[in-house]
């Protein structure tokens, strides 16, 4: 039975018939039980024993906390028979204090049973009061927390109560970080409107050991932090129990934030965060903002950035720039200010929250690359010789300026060739600006690079010089090429005179880099070098536009190989799909003519026509016309036309 209870405990007997008479003493412990009424004789299941009987009873004290009720019945007259509840005690279960309530009970010990005078005689059967609680529970919310956030445990037990009264009384609490044993001892305070319920906060910080106190829980991601109280008494009358409940620390996702690497004032910087943990619906875009700050005026900006997609985890935006003063939604930049972008990271991997920064470096302008504040053609020539060096000619900035090509991230032929096209106005700003650049971050997941355009090259032997010779010639503005066995002045070929080039000797070679604005169509001369060799001649390495045109390289042709006699050969493969490659040899340096005819003789392409060098050379027709259009399956004839000298060849094109 609860404490503070009262209990009716009956005196049986198996037949009452005869029955005048009963002598009874009852042993119970006073620490558990108090006799709070005399006995009675009470209504039973089969009549009234009531009427005519007399009860007297009297208490003693015994050992200890032991004492004795002692009962006397009698009547002059009885017609009962059966079973009956002679006498009906009336004990109180005593109100414990909280230190007291612990399990315990009471026997009710029959020390002396008299019935009549002794007949009949009897059996006596003990009885037993246990004393009872209530079973009490703890929770914690939540159950899943950041470091950071407030934990709220509370627990229900009505044997806290100690009164019946709200907000007086208190339960004590131990919280434990069962990973790195950081313990909080917590006072829970009960309810203001319901008795029997406690409940209390505590703090949490992200943290991978214990804390030297404070009263907060040092936590990361995986930590699981226990609650438990000591249940004293439970509804059966057992006890104590440690009740306990869990939360575990949870981490996020990493975000991660880019921007625009290094801009020009008036150049828009666009920002990108990635981070699951922002995406938050299914079905709508959300939003994320970071702060952007210049380190010279100190100025800072906030940037809200958009989901891409309603269902991603990239958020995507820009921030204007204007040369001069600021305004609300621009922001003023200058040559060598550091543009910042911080976002907020609140949840990482491991449950911390970190300051995720990226920056962006100015120039003024953009392809100033020898860091005088204008852009000149001269420019494209420092890019050259930066080349030429390794990287070690220009300076930091004039290396950050000078990388105007879409290739963002390493100074080379191609920058110096848009340098001068823009100088000329052939192109209004660079590659680097365009918002696809490898120089902004894209906000979308970026497409395969394509595969780079294949280019075949010779080398033939001059009259004192060595010419390098291209199947095809068309969108090439720069080159970096090594070639072995070579060492002389260097030419840039007959329609490519405009272009700037440079060379050096090295160990490996003889290394030339070009540029240009504008380039040429057609096979032809590529460049000239004059000067005698140093070894066998080898094209060890060639590459133009940055890679995205790479070069294959025909047999050399030497003076003693040259061809005595003019000659058009038979195409291979033939037949062919979808390309195939003409060689001639030419006796002498001609003017060429190399084109391809269809079966109703009309001109399909032009394939070759310059001045070119004796020797033997080979052109690569990849059966497009002049609109670079595949051309159908059928018979063609391809005629060379080399001073006065012409042939006539047909091959068989086969889809």
């Amino acid at each position: 039975f609860p404490s503070d209870t009262t209990t009716i405990q009956p005196l049986g007997i198996s037949d009452i018939a005869g029955i005048i008479a009963a002598e009874v003493f009852v042993e119970y412990d006073t620490d558990v039980l108090t006799v709070f009424s005399a006995p009675q004789s009470p209504t039973s299941s089969s009549g009234t024993l009531t009427a005519g009987w007399s009860v007297q009873a009297n208490t003693e004290p015994g050992v200890g906390s032991l004492e004795t009720l002692k009962i006397a019945v009698a009547t002059d007259q009885s017609g009962a028979t059966g079973p009956q509840t002679l006498i009906e005690v009336n004990f109180t279960v005593n109100d414990v204090s909280p230190s007291q309530r612990v399990p315990a009970s009471s026997v009710l010990n029959l020390t002396h049973v008299l019935l009549n005078d002794g007949n009949p005689p009897n059996i006596k059967v003990n009885g037993l009061v246990t004393l009872t609680g209530n079973d009490g529970t703890i929770g914690s919310l939540p159950a899943q927390f950041i470091p950071r956030e407030d934990l709220t445990v509370t627990v229900v037990d009505a044997d806290e109560d100690l009164d019946g009264v709200p907000n007086t009384d208190q339960v004590p609490v131990t919280a434990t970080n069962l990973n790195n044993g950081d313990v909080v001892n917590l006072t829970l305070s009960e309810d203001a409107v319901t008795a029997g319920t406690f409940s209390a906060t505590v703090t949490t910080v992200f943290g991978t050991a214990a804390s030297a106190g404070g009263g907060r829980l040092q936590a990361q991601a995986g930590d699981v932090i226990e609650f438990s109280f000591s249940d004293a008494l439970d509804g059966a009358g057992a006890g104590p129990f440690v009740r306990t409940a869990q939360s575990t620390a949870i981490g996020g996702a990493d975000g991660s934030v880019a921007m625009t690497l290094v801009s020009q004032p008036g150049d828009p910087l666009y920002i990108e965060v990635t981070d699951a943990d922002l995406n938050t619906s299914f079905s709508s875009a959300q939003t994320a903002s970071v702060t952007v700050e210049n380190s010279r005026t100190l100025e800072s900006f906030t940037v809200v950035l958009t989901e891409v997609d309603v269902d991603d985890d990239v958020f995507f935006g820009n921030l204007p720039t204007i040369p001069g003063a600021s305004t609300a939604t621009e922001m003023n930049t200058a040559e060598d200010d550091v543009v910042t972008v911080t976002y907020d990271d609140v949840v990482t991997l491991v449950g911390d929250q970190q300051d995720r920064t990226a920056t962006d470096d100015v120039i003024d302008p953009w392809g100033d690359a020898d860091d005088n504040e204008s852009l000149q053609a001269f420019d494209a020539a420092q890019v050259l010789f930066d080349v030429l060096s390794g990287g070690t000619h220009l300076s930091p900035n004039g290396r950050l300026a000078a990388d105007v090509a879409d290739a963002f991230g390493a100074v080379t032929p191609y920058d110096a060739a848009f340098i001068l096209q823009k100088r000329v106005g052939l192109i209004s700003t660079f590659p680097v600006q365009d918002p696809a650049s490898a120089n902004h971050p894209q906000g979308t997941p970026v497409s395969p690079k394509a595969l780079p355009q294949v280019r075949s090259l010779a080398l033939h032997a001059g009259d004192g010089y060595w010419s390098l010779w291209a199947e095809d010639r068309s969108e090439v503005l720069s080159g970096d090429l090594l070639i072995e066995g070579l060492d002389g002045q260097v030419a840039m070929g007959e329609a490519l005179t405009s272009y700037l080039v440079a060379s050096r000797s090295t160990a490996e070679g003889l290394r030339i880099v070009f540029a240009g604005a504008e380039a040429v169509d057609g096979p032809g001369e590529l460049l000239r070098i004059a000067g005698p060799t140093t070894g066998s001649v080898q094209l060890r390495e060639a590459a133009f536009n940055d890679g995205s045109i790479v070069a294959w390289t025909a047999a050399v042709a030497t003076e003693a190989s040259m061809p005595a006699a003019f000659a058009l050969h038979a195409n291979a493969p033939n037949p062919f799909n979808p390309e195939t490659t003409l060689r001639f040899d030419l006796a002498e340096s001609v003017e060429v003519r190399l084109e391809i005819y269809d079966a109703l003789g009309q001109k399909v392409r032009t394939l070759v026509a310059e001045s070119m060098p004796a020797g033997a050379h080979q052109v690569l027709w990849r059966g497009v016309d002049e609109r670079g259009q595949q051309v159908s399956s059928g018979v063609y004839f391809y005629r060379l036309q080399a001073g006065d000298f012409t042939q006539l060849r047909s091959m068989l094109l086969l889809k």
